[in-house]
């Protein structure tokens, strides 16, 4: 069956920054409608805050969209959205994105959009790649995923919401999260799932030399937040994963910033 776009084709959205003059510059920006890009806000000379927008409504049946980012060698980029992602009702099709991320040799990428809020009876598909190029390229990767509606009674009434994320160093993988949420399969609320709560972050960071105590500190912000649950684990190669179940997306955010701050980069 062939899906509708609103947009009549794929949009599209392209950036890539490069180091000049000391600085960091996106020196590649494209974008098709709905996506547009703010100029950049500079945290200093060679870091730069990236607010990506978006003119439409949210995410509505048909849209497909591809996002590609490319962090040039020894610059430093934050990416954020606008606004919070609102994935619209749909009748019988979904929409999808697909999204590829390099980061180059000492290059960090801090990946913060919004949260996401899929409406009830809606369907998404998203596909995130990313590849760092070696033990130099950092990445704070942040994704926070809502329930949906909560306060108009819409907990877990999304059809699908399905998201599959790599994330490879030197083109070998090192870790791989697939991700489906369906309300005919799952009791979103059970034990595995949600368990009661109805707002997850996923948070994921690669190649920071930490202090030993990095792990018991992230650990102690978490424990000491009312109404959330989550844990701090570590792959293969020392990279950390932290999933953490809350009931607001404020304090989620809080609790990834509050993390993020151990790292200093």
């Amino acid at each position: 069956m062939s899906l509708k776009n609103s947009f009549g084709k794929t949009s599209v959205l392209n950036i890539s920054s490069i180091k000049k003059e000391n600085k960091t510059i996106l020196d590649n920006i494209y974008f098709t409608a709905p996506f547009k890009i703010m100029s950049p806000f500079y945290i200093s000379d060679d870091y730069i805050k990236v607010m990506l927008l978006s003119v439409s409504a949210g995410i509505m049946e048909g849209d497909t969209q591809n996002i590609d980012i490319k962090i040039g060698d020894e610059t430093k980029v934050e990416v954020i959205s606008q606004s919070y992602e609102k994935i619209h009702k749909m009748k019988s099709g979904n929409a999808s994105r697909c999204c590829n991320i390099s980061v180059g040799k000492d290059a960090y990428l801090k990946y913060n959009p919004l949260p996401t809020i899929p409406f009830a009876d809606s369907s998404f598909d998203s596909i995130t790649k990313i590849n760092l190029e070696d033990d130099s390229s950092r990445l704070i990767f942040n994704e926070i995923i809502t329930c949906g509606r909560s306060a108009m009674g819409e907990k877990f009434l999304f059809n699908h919401y399905n998201s599959y994320l790599e994330v490879k160093k030197k083109c070998r993988l090192i870790y791989r999260d697939n991700t489906v949420y369906d309300k005919y399969l799952f009791n979103m609320s059970s034990i595995g799932m949600f368990e009661g709560y109805t707002h997850i972050a996923n948070m994921i960071i690669v190649n920071f030399n930490k202090e030993d105590s990095f792990i018991e500190q992230a650990r102690n912000i978490i424990d000491e937040c009312d109404e959330v649950q989550g844990g701090v684990s570590t792959l293969q190669n020392n990279d950390i994963i932290i999933k953490i179940l809350g009931t607001t997306s404020q304090k989620l955010i809080n609790i990834c910033e509050e993390i993020t701050k151990l790292l200093e980069v």
